[in-house]
């Protein structure tokens, strides 16, 4: 991801209904380890946001832990250094630098389909969790909904629950939980996306501003509404499909 993206990002992220239904989202993952204690991971932690999000709550549940956060962008870490007091340091997802079996929890939300091999990036992540460790993965669901807002993420690659299972089972993780988010909106994801794709494929369209129309903060109105559906989602209404594909796995002793 180029360094205007991320400048971007980070102006609307904190507000932005997407975001917050994804922290939000991950966080109900992770309320069911209770006794977790150890040295925790956001990989690919970005500007800091959801490592902000991590010390705000994690002190409600978890007993003992010490936050780390990993990037590769010099961008993104400098956002994230005064985003959160987690020790945040430079690396790549797939050689993280990281001592064998350091970790109690890796959270990697959005980062294995920006790399040119994600299974080196769940090896190294099965490699630095301890038996009996947990990771949470979301990545981008559907190929075919590929466009120019993928390329301007630098993403290489979109999944499908099968596809994600796959490559987790294959680097060693017992998977515990497989699902999709965002699956209420995704009948209008979807028109939106189609549109993207049908007006690149025309005029290489993008926005005035040269960000795509997934990172532009709706009106107030259309951003809570949008929230809430997702809030809805999570809660009471798991849907067999959706933007987004997440797993929780484990490296089990």
């Amino acid at each position: 991801m180029d360094d205007k993206e991320i400048r971007h990002m980070r102006r609307v992220e904190d507000d932005h209904w997407w975001f917050r239904a994804k922290d939000e989202f991950i966080l109900h993952k992770l309320i069911p380890f209770k006794q977790l204690s150890g040295n925790v991971l956001d990989m690919g932690c970005g500007t800091g946001r959801f490592l902000h999000v991590l010390e705000t709550c994690f002190s409600n549940h978890f007993s003992d832990y010490q936050l780390f956060g990993l990037d590769m962008s010099d961008a993104s870490i400098n956002y994230a250094s005064d985003h959160s007091k987690a020790l945040i340091v430079k690396g790549n997802a797939a050689v993280t630098g990281f001592a064998d079996n350091f970790f109690s929890l890796v959270v990697t939300s959005d980062v294995l389909e920006h790399l040119e091999d994600d299974g080196a990036g769940l090896k190294e992540i099965f490699r630095i969790l301890s038996p009996g460790g947990y990771v949470v993965v979301t990545v981008p669901a559907y190929q075919w909904l590929w466009s120019g807002h993928d390329k301007a993420l630098s993403h290489k690659r979109r999944y499908t629950g099968t596809s994600l299972s796959f490559a987790m089972k294959k680097s060693g993780f017992a998977l515990k939980k497989l699902g999709y988010y965002y699956g209420i909106l995704f009948p209008l994801l979807l028109v939106l996306r189609s549109f993207i794709i049908i007006k690149e494929k025309i005029t290489a369209f993008k926005e005035k501003n040269g960000t795509y129309i997934d990172q532009v903060l709706p009106p107030s109105v259309i951003n809570k509404l949008l929230y809430r559906v997702c809030v809805f989602e999570r809660e009471f209404c798991a849907v067999p499909f959706g933007s987004t594909v997440y797993a929780v796995a484990q490296k089990e002793k």
